[in-house]
């Protein structure tokens, strides 16, 4: 079964059960432990925080979304 097969026949679903499948998929992608998604999230939030309070200096929201897109899309 190819790819395009699978997204064909998911389009033909109702919405609901589409909603259901993308959940399913998305969450299979997690790997790692929600409680060491959290610990990293601290750490980074921390880590952004000692910065600014270092350099007094903070990205505007606007540049930061910018940054994380590009990452992204590496």
């Amino acid at each position: 079964m190819t790819q395009r097969t699978v997204e064909n026949a998911a389009m033909q679903l109702s919405n609901r059960a589409r909603e259901r499948l993308a959940a399913k998929l998305i969450s299979s992608l997690d790997e790692e432990d929600p409680a060491e998604i959290d610990r990293l999230w601290v750490e980074e939030a921390e880590r952004r925080y000692r910065r600014y309070r270092i350099t007094g200096i903070a990205k505007p929201a606007k540049q930061a979304i910018a940054e994380a897109r590009a990452a992204l899309h590496k």
